[in-house]
């Protein structure tokens, strides 16, 4: 695929999407179609606009043609793109793929990364109610 310019066009998008036209707005953003999906225009992936991780996004959740592998490429492309990556503060779980049903056992390269979320230190003060007058 030809790009015109700009920042260069990741292989799992360029592989996977076919670039439509310009979004009618000033945010110079294309709209995409995926592949994988199927050719009717009522599909999920007939158009999407390609901003955020809504591309990878459309692999991992809502394709339901997309192999597990690409699934997963998708997942680490997301991963790698907002510097979450696994942990000690980490739970590995394995993908809820409805169409990746393997009898071996969920190996590391066959995860997603769930982060453990910290909760922060917090006295009563939130939660007595105080009275309006110095009684």
């Amino acid at each position: 695929m030809v790009h015109a310019g700009g920042r260069p066009l990741a292989s799992l998008i360029g592989d996977s999407f076919e670039r439509l036209e310009l979004v009618p707005n000033s945010s110079k953003r294309y709209y995409w179609k995926c592949k994988h999906c199927d050719n009717t225009d009522g599909s999920s992936g007939a158009r999407i606009q390609g901003r955020d991780n809504n591309l990878p996004n459309h692999l991992i959740k809502r394709c339901t043609n997309a192999a597990a592998p690409l699934r997963q490429a998708a997942r680490l492309f997301v991963m790698d793109k907002t510097g979450n990556t696994p942990d000690q503060n980490t739970i590995l779980t394995s993908p809820a793929d409805s169409l990746a049903t393997t009898s071996q056992p969920a190996s590391r390269s066959s995860t997603a990364a769930i982060p453990i979320k910290r909760r922060k230190a917090s006295n009563l003060d939130g939660y007595i109610d105080h009275p309006l007058s110095n009684e």
